[in-house]
């Protein structure tokens, strides 16, 4: 798995490195974080990683928390499983 990550974050790096325009994501900050100081492809693919783990988590606890308050509050859960549109 961490070996599949590693390829899929080059892959989109020197993708968007190929890439003319300026995007406003985090992909696009990583890149340009290179022509602004001296940062190696690996390093570069070490911040995907860190903010591509960091989104999946930060998913996964919010919607943790959603199943959470879910369940303590039948009226809501009703509500929101039984909804009439």
């Amino acid at each position: 798995m961490t070996r599949y990550l590693r390829a899929l974050g080059k892959a989109k790096i020197l993708e968007r490195m190929s890439e003319s325009g300026d995007g406003k994501d985090i992909l696009s900050s990583i890149v340009n974080s290179s022509k602004l100081e001296t940062v190696d492809l690996e390093t570069m693919v070490d911040n995907f990683i860190t903010f591509f783990i960091a989104g999946q988590e930060t998913t996964a606890n919010a919607l943790a928390f959603t199943f959470l308050e879910l369940g303590r509050n039948k009226r809501v859960l009703d509500k929101f499983f039984y909804r009439t549109y």
